[in-house]
């Protein structure tokens, strides 16, 4: 399983709805006893995410969900 689908499988939800409170959860609880490379590929898998998407789709997926697809905006 890749790093985005591992994190994606524990949010549970689109991931354009994380927050920086749930990436807090995730690396600083839930990855916390994982290898330093582990979290450093994860957290890299998830800034390029959110770099294509708000690149490609931002727009889109804020008319569709009201969720702003930016690794630095809030809601």
């Amino acid at each position: 399983m890749s790093n985005l689908e591992q994190v994606r499988a524990w949010f549970g939800r689109p991931l354009w709805e994380m927050r920086p409170a749930d990436a807090d959860e995730y690396f600083g609880k839930v990855m916390r006893a994982a290898a330093q490379n582990t979290r450093l590929k994860r957290a890299q898998a998830l800034k390029i995410w959110f770099a294509f998407l708000e690149l490609r789709h931002k727009a889109e997926i804020y008319q569709l969900t009201g969720y702003a697809a930016s690794a630095r905006s809030t809601r």
